[in-house]
């Protein structure tokens, strides 16, 4: 069988995470994807004695087995289907980082009843799953993606964190590179299993002050953080208030005054963007013949570069082929200029990720397309991942103008940071603009589609 998602933890992240439990030695304890037993191996060096390991694929199975055999107890098996007959004091891992649609079959439907949804990630369910196999009391530290923190089909994983216990710790290590042929943005989670009413919890955060480090860095940084309680070289260290409520959650930290204020998702829609997959393919670049219906398909996007202080400088021409067009043989047809231009491109664009039921010559995701179309008058947001400088000015000098003054320069440089479209995403959205400084009408940010 195939490796479903697995991608090795550094060692060191591993003994990090290991050193954040407060479990007794002798707990039991519950490695959730043992791989090459790099959690087992911290966990050992540790002195923990009562510690499980599972894993799916046969060959880490039987490495796992004749390395770690005679210590720990290591089972053949899923982590989502099997049953243990027993609860853990402490759960423990880097779960596997796939999205529904490219799971197999069978695996897909478990992940799907777990998660209540075909449109989240298997690791989703590495989350609900382990929640439910600690004893009260118990500990779940996990090393995954950020995104389960603001994605709406994650849901379902806030509630049952805030249902079954509390956050206590977060270290948020942005786009580090860790792991080899992968760079997500990664979070490591300490979640206690019981009774707490959250309006009375503070959450321990460590923010990763840049991109340029590695693991054995992190490990140590990041224990003297948690330890003097304050920040560091490598690390910000904050103490924030629980999250409430299971909508969208944000790392983000600051001590914003208060004043009469709106939100910025008040007066504009702020939403993720159309996605492509393959730019290459789809914008147009000097003279290229279309036919008046192939016309009706070019679109002007404004990117990144083209934010500037208080204007719009430009923009691209994209060929945007939306789900409408079904049929290979009709796109040919019916659009033969584009056909030509987006063919040499095939094999490539084959390799994408696409939705179920997604065509090779179609956009990977038209995220808020049908709302774009339909409000061509109104503030607009859209949502670009980038932390390029000039969309932090752009969107600093656009929206606030004024405010810059008497709200955002008495701030730390961090927090313009998160008015980047990527910070509206993590929950930028949600953030106080002053009443009394900001005058808000309505006004066409976009070209007509």
């Amino acid at each position: 069988m195939n490796r479903i998602g697995f991608v090795e933890t550094p060692i060191e992240l591993a003994r990090l995470m290991v050193e954040l439990s407060t479990v007794p030695k002798d707990a039991p304890v519950l490695d959730t994807g043992c791989g090459r037993g790099v959690f087992l191996q911290a966990l050992r060096e540790k002195g923990y004695k009562n510690v499980y390991g599972i894993e799916l694929d046969k060959g880490l199975y039987d490495y796992c087995r004749q390395r770690f055999g005679e210590d720990f107890t290591i089972i053949a098996g899923d982590f989502l289907t099997y049953d243990f007959g027993q609860r853990f004091d402490l759960i423990i891992g880097n779960p596997p980082y796939v999205h529904f649609n490219r799971l197999p079959i069978k695996m897909a439907n478990v992940v799907r009843d777990i998660i209540k949804t075909a449109e989240g990630d298997i690791y989703y369910a590495f989350i609900i799953r382990a929640i439910s196999l600690l004893n009260w009391g118990g500990e779940l530290i996990y090393i995954v993606p950020y995104h389960f923190f603001y994605n709406t089909y994650a849901k379902s994983v806030r509630e049952a964190l805030l249902r079954y216990g509390k956050i206590e710790i977060i270290i948020d290590l942005d786009e580090v590179r860790l792991f080899d042929k992968e760079n997500p943005e990664t979070v490591i989670f300490k979640f206690k299993k019981g009774k707490f009413l959250p309006s009375s919890e503070r959450i321990k955060l460590l923010k990763v002050k840049t991109r340029k480090t590695n693991a054995s860095e992190i490990y140590q940084k990041a224990i003297d953080s948690l330890k003097k309680g304050k920040s560091n070289e490598l690390f910000d260290f904050h103490e924030i208030p629980h999250f409430l409520n299971p909508e969208p959650w944000s790392s983000f930290a600051f001590d914003i005054p208060e004043f009469p204020s709106v939100k910025l998702k008040d007066i504009a829609k702020v939403g993720v963007g159309l996605v492509s997959g393959f730019d290459e393919a789809f914008i147009i670049k000097g003279d290229v013949k279309l036919n008046p219906e192939e016309l009706e398909l070019v679109k002007r996007f404004v990117k990144a570069k083209n934010c500037k202080r208080f204007i719009v400088d430009g923009y691209e021409n994209y060929i945007l082929i939306d789900d409408t067009i079904r049929d290979e043989n009709e796109f040919k047809s019916k659009y033969p200029n584009v056909y030509r231009k987006i063919l040499p491109f095939k094999e490539k664009m084959l390799k994408r990720y696409l939705p179920k039921g997604k065509k090779w010559f179609q956009w990977q995701a038209l995220r808020n397309y049908g709302f774009l179309r339909g409000n061509p008058i109104i503030g607009l947001v859209w949502v670009m991942k980038t932390f390029y400088r000039p969309v932090m000015y752009f969107l600093y000098n656009l929206i606030m103008r004024k405010i810059c003054t008497f709200y955002l320069a008495t701030l730390t440089a961090n927090f313009l940071g998160c008015i980047t479209f990527q910070g509206v995403v993590r929950g930028g959205e949600g953030y106080p603009l002053p009443k009394n400084y900001l005058k808000i009408r309505k006004s066409r940010c976009s070209h007509r589609m």
